[in-house]
């Protein structure tokens, strides 16, 4: 079901790419979808990873271990972003990492947050959160910072995030009640 969502998000065009088969399995997800998405006029681009199971594995594996185990620098403390969509907020987790090879221009912005509803947040202690949820969605959005001297906070591909996320609650729980019956469809194969 994850991977039947659109490839387009607004001017947003996706790629679907392979995920490394080690990786899927240390996540212990249940489902995942690995995308790239660009931007047909501005030609920016990030990358999309979801991933689907239960809360116990997926609310844990946080990016600030998972880059930071393949040599990447974490150049400042995580730090929450909100997401105002005229009606309800979505929080986001954001650092920024610096490649292995050391190169000050080869820098990456992440974003982080949960689902189990549609509404996307970035609780404190996630699996103490989502406990109860009988399954969870974890959603990444990564992008180049290359030379870009803006902050971080400026930086994030804010366009992207309400684009997917409006075709993802509508793909994915336009007609279901309750929620949980959306995520646990998630996780047939």
């Amino acid at each position: 079901m994850l991977a039947s969502l659109p490839l387009e998000c607004g001017d947003w065009e996706g790629t679907s790419l392979d995920m490394d088969s080690e990786e899927l399995r240390i996540t212990e997800a249940s489902g995942a979808v690995l995308r790239r998405y660009r931007h047909r006029l501005s030609g920016d681009s990030v990358t999309l990873l979801l991933l689907a199971g239960r809360p116990g594995p997926i609310s844990v594996h946080p990016p600030t271990a998972c880059y930071q185990a393949r040599g990447y620098r974490l150049n400042d403390e995580p730090r929450k972003f909100t997401f105002d969509d005229g009606s309800r907020n979505h929080e986001v987790l954001v650092a920024e990492f610096l490649n292995p090879a050391g190169f000050s221009e080869d820098r990456v912005g992440i974003t982080w947050c949960w689902t189990a509803d549609g509404h996307w947040t970035a609780p404190e202690n996630p699996r103490l959160e989502f406990a109860d949820e009988s399954a969870l969605i974890k959603l990444y959005i990564t992008w180049d910072r290359g030379g870009d001297s803006s902050s971080l906070e400026t930086s994030i591909p804010q366009e992207f995030f309400h684009s997917f996320k409006d075709g993802f609650k509508e793909h994915l729980f336009h007609e279901v009640s309750p929620p949980d019956s959306v995520v646990e469809r998630l996780l047939e194969r």
